[in-house]
């Protein structure tokens, strides 16, 4: 059975959606950050150099808009053929568990680093330090060697400057359900197969934890969840 071998590097960097939506005429605040991305190098074989000529599977949420079709071509200048499957973070991990008794994939990367631990947990992962791995700031990487960080991104809260001044502006998420004025004014994704999604939902999550409440929630928080739904725009 062959498992992944996934690595990382720590990066700095904001979400692509949040640098293509700061035009001159909108503004941003920084309410949230996670850290959240992994790559990997190598597949899971016992040598790099048994793979040239053969085709290696990657799965990632990170190969749209060209970013696949660039890395095939790179490939094939050292000698790798790459076919990837290009799905939403949360997606990848679904599959890649799913496909744990007959795995596929022999390389994923791009999900953030609460993903990974999933996948670390369920016996998935393929442990391989990269020749960079020592120059990824303390504290990114896996431990056990399990991934290794390639990017540091930013969950950031934007606003239109046209409709709202930095005054009126939400100062956190939490505005966004808790005052009216923002009822029907904010846009949330309905699908969780996204990484980004999932790490939002998680910030708001983490401020209602209770051991005795549901899957570690507060009746408050879920109440809160519940409103942030309620009163946005899908």
């Amino acid at each position: 059975m062959k498992k992944l071998l996934v690595s990382l590097l720590i990066l700095a960097s904001v979400f692509t959606m949040v640098s293509c939506g700061k035009s001159e005429s909108a503004a941003a605040t920084t309410t949230t950050t996670t850290t959240a991305a992994a790559t990997t190098t190598a597949a899971a074989t016992t040598s790099t150099e048994s793979t040239r000529g053969e085709t290696l599977i990657i799965y990632s949420n990170s190969v749209s808009d060209g970013r696949g079709d660039w890395l095939v071509e790179r490939a094939k200048q050292e000698g790798f053929n790459i076919q990837y499957l290009d799905a939403g973070g949360a997606a990848v991990q679904a599959r890649l568990i799913a496909e744990k008794n007959s795995p596929i994939a022999d390389v994923a990367f791009g999900m953030n680093s609460i993903m990974w631990e999933s996948l670390k947990s369920e016996g998935i992962l393929e442990p391989y330090t990269p020749v960079w791995a020592d120059e990824v700031s303390a504290g990114l990487n896996d431990p056990d060697g399990y991934y290794h960080a390639i990017v540091k991104q930013g969950i950031l809260l934007v606003y239109d400057s046209n409709q709202w001044t930095e005054e009126e502006a939400p100062k956190d998420w939490t505005d966004l359900w808790t005052d009216p004025k923002y009822k029907g004014t904010y846009e949330f994704q309905m699908a969780l197969t996204g990484g980004t999604v999932r790490n939002v939902l998680a910030g708001f999550f983490s401020r209602y934890l209770d051991p005795n409440g549901y899957l570690g929630v507060s009746q408050e928080g879920w109440d809160n969840i519940k409103a942030y739904y309620t009163q946005g725009v899908p």
